[in-house]
């Protein structure tokens, strides 16, 4: 079985993908988030792959999570962690997470062979780590979620399935690729960046990157009482604002997450109204988003508990600055109407995916609410995608 597993690695490669979410290896995740790495051979003549290969990880595993990947240096005779080989092999991992761990030749990567298969040459060593992490096929996943004709490798005619443990939704974009059958195509297409559900995963065996750590979620937030999509940064995508009333000691808060096609909803900011308007309750009661004008500032605005609605002013360029303007009930700043559910199609395929705020939702262990993501399907149904709190 070790064999074919090789096998199969090798022709995500080979072979031609495109359907995936992550799935576990019991038993395989790291005890630590600082992981060891190095290169079973220094050779000059490797320089430009080693290069690539850490870029790509780096850009990918580690952004996106705890994980600090740490060495990167030439192999010792008992050198511990993710032994690294660049070669002429098909590229492959000798065993999934920790126990790769000292492996010599644990994971072998292919020769940066032609320009025009840089795509492929940067994403095979993400896709490589991430079996170096714990995580399996997506294609493989035991599930039902896998359509019959992506469990099937076309040419062996084999129906193959990994007995892992999944933790999110099937994902047709994971960069553990969803589809046997069109693999290659999937490595060979795109940037090689972790899906929405892949990062979901990801932070849920190994935490959340402090970048991507927007807040403390505690018992009684509220996150996602209420929601409202649009274009707040002005570049053609929907952002997500998400009202916290809870938030300390009723305080409230709202917080923005930039909108990605592939990426999903990523961590943006936390508001919170200041100055004058400070003293109001339960601000993020309700919350609307007015999209970036020509002054190229995006507005969202903010319902409290006594009705009035405050407006945060954000300067686009330069980013970062947020200008409040006074709590008020005048009808051009009209209190936003409460959501809690929206249809739109977030990932481009014409069917309406779904976004609902589960106020009191239970994430991190804790009642401090919760956003789930839903897929839209040509029946009509939507299927779970990905979820998060105010840390991603």
């Amino acid at each position: 079985m070790k064999r074919l597993q090789v096998i199969l690695v090798a022709a995500l490669v080979l072979a031609p993908g495109a359907l995936p979410a992550l799935t576990l290896t019991e038993g395989s995740a790291w005890p630590t988030t600082t992981i060891p790495v190095c290169w079973e051979d220094t050779q000059s003549r490797f320089l430009q792959e080693r290069r690539l290969a850490r870029k790509a990880i780096r850009a990918s595993w580690e952004q996106e999570s705890a994980l600090v990947f740490t060495g990167w240096r030439k192999c010792q005779p008992r050198s511990r962690g993710i032994r690294i080989r660049i070669g002429s092999q098909h590229p492959h991992t000798k065993a999934r997470g920790k126990a790769v761990d000292g492996v010599r030749d644990g994971m072998v990567l292919p020769a940066l062979w032609a320009l025009a298969a840089l795509s492929v040459n940067v994403k095979t060593p993400v896709h490589e780590m991430g079996h170096a992490l714990g995580f399996g096929h997506e294609f493989a996943r035991p599930d039902d979620a896998v359509p019959e004709q992506c469990r099937v490798i076309q040419r062996s005619g084999i129906r193959y399935a990994e007995h892992d443990l999944p933790l999110t939704g099937f994902d047709r974009d994971s960069i553990m690729v969803g589809c046997a059958g069109t693999a290659q195509r999937d490595l060979s297409l795109g940037l090689p960046l972790l899906s929405a559900a892949d990062i979901y995963g990801l932070v849920s065996v190994y935490g959340s990157a402090p970048h991507n750590i927007l807040d403390t979620g505690e018992d009684g937030d509220l996150f996602g009482a209420s929601l409202a999509l649009g274009d707040l940064d002005g570049d053609g995508g929907d952002d997500l604002a998400i009202g916290a009333p809870g938030k300390d000691g009723n305080r409230g808060a709202a917080y923005l997450f930039r909108g990605h096609r592939f990426q999903g909803f990523r961590p943006w900011r936390k508001l919170q109204p200041e100055g004058v308007i400070a003293g109001g309750t339960e601000w993020g009661r309700s919350v609307a988003i007015a999209g970036a004008g020509d002054d190229e500032k995006g507005r969202v605005l903010l319902g409290a508990a006594d009705g009035s609605t405050a407006v945060a002013v954000i300067s686009l360029k330069p980013e970062a600055r947020v200008d409040w303007l006074p709590a008020t009930a005048t009808p051009d700043r009209e209190l936003p109407e409460t959501v809690r559910a929206i249809d739109a199609d977030l990932d481009g395929d014409g069917l309406p995916d779904r976004v609902t705020g589960l106020a009191s939702g239970i994430i991190g262990g804790r009642t401090a609410g919760l956003v789930q993501v839903e897929r839209g399907m040509a029946n009509g149904v939507h299927s779970a995608w990905y979820r998060f709190g105010q840390a991603y």
